[in-house]
């Protein structure tokens, strides 16, 4: 009976402390790069308000732009999100449409507010493409 109470309390211990691991942050382009179902945790920018829908908010870093997508019952706070937040979001990768999109989110923080939008990337017709999926571009 010692052993098992002993084995209780360190699989609890073990458990706590799984949860208090915080999610590495990988860049866009990284977690574009991982499957589907794949949970990933990013950070960027949002490039957009309400002006694509209520529940989409676009995330770009240096390296590649991703969409996130909210439901109000599930993460009523990301809705206050706003053009020019700093973002560290965690959630799933789906894709929708054809889109890769992070949903469902199962956490996120502002880390700021405010910040400038990078100078959107200059393409031609051509360039509206995967690769550029979720940044601002200029044609």
């Amino acid at each position: 009976m010692h052993l098992k109470k002993n084995f209780i309390i360190l699989a609890a211990s073990f458990v706590g402390f799984a949860t208090q691991v915080q999610a590495q942050v990988i860049s866009i382009a990284q977690a574009r790069l991982r499957d589907t179902g794949t949970t990933v945790t990013v950070r960027g920018i949002v490039t957009n308000g309400t002006e694509i829908g209520q529940t989409v908010r676009a995330l770009q870093d240096t390296t590649a732009g991703l969409t996130a997508f909210y439901t109000v019952a599930a993460t009523p706070s990301f809705a206050a999100v706003k053009r020019g937040d700093s973002l560290e979001i965690t959630g799933k990768l789906k894709s929708f449409n054809a889109l890769l999109e992070i949903d469902p989110i199962t956490s996120f923080r502002v880390i700021n507010s405010n910040n400038p939008l990078q100078t959107p990337l200059s393409i031609t017709a051509a360039g509206l493409n995967e690769a550029n999926e979720s940044r601002l571009v200029k044609l």
